[in-house]
């Protein structure tokens, strides 16, 4: 039966096989959420005390004891003590295997997203896009949450970006409710994110509020 039990940073073992890599990016992310929202997902652990999920977790606590940030004196842990030297390998995969199977509902996150602020989407690496049907002709516009509030007049210049299969314009808007404005004249059909930003072709970054004072003639 399993068992919730505390353990020293120290106590808890990285499995030497574990197959699944943590780059550093991830490590400093996860940490940053542990200091702002405390120590909320468990990790899981075997009789022996090697990690059986929870080893991206574990490096970012020991990333804030380096930095004397973390707080914990014991970490909360599950033991599975119930389960066969085989089962916990194959929970170790299962449990990395699934999680990767699992999809966003895209219009569902950006309406969460535009919520938010837009530096937790962009901590997160979410970029928002747009896509509307006007005339019986698809026009994509492509804003990205970290940009809205920056000044854009170093965006005139024409924007090559590599790995996009099409050309396009993205319009950057300087606040939000500019952003919904446009979004409601162009009759946009569809919202969705992007975590992808790899592109080819030629594009261009025009101001948002050129393409209000276009929509308002």
């Amino acid at each position: 039966m399993d068992s919730i039990i505390q353990l020293k940073l120290e106590e808890i073992l990285e499995y030497p096989n574990n197959s699944k890599t943590h780059p550093e990016e991830q490590v400093r992310k996860l940490a940053n959420s542990i200091k702002k929202y405390g120590f909320k997902s468990i990790i899981v652990v075997d009789k022996d005390n090697y990690i059986v999920s929870g080893h991206g977790r574990k490096r970012a606590l020991e990333l804030l004891q380096q930095e004397g940030e973390l707080e914990l004196e014991t970490i909360p842990c599950m033991r599975a003590d119930d389960l066969t030297e085989q089962e916990v390998k194959e929970l170790r995969i299962a449990d990395n295997r699934l999680s990767e199977m699992s999809e966003w509902d895209n219009e569902k996150l950006t309406n969460e997203l535009l919520d938010l602020d837009k530096a937790f989407a962009e901590e997160l690496g979410f970029k928002l896009s747009v896509s509307s049907n006007g005339n019986d002709q698809m026009q994509d516009t492509e804003v990205e949450l970290n940009k809205l509030d920056q000044k854009t007049d170093e965006y005139d210049e024409m924007d090559i970006r590599p790995n996009e299969h099409h050309d396009y314009i993205v319009f950057l808007f300087g606040d939000k409710e500019d952003y919904l404005n446009a979004i409601s004249r162009l009759n946009v059909e569809k919202v969705y994110i992007s975590e992808h930003n790899n592109k080819t072709g030629l594009g261009r970054v025009l101001k948002g509020k050129k393409l209000l004072k276009l929509l308002n003639k």
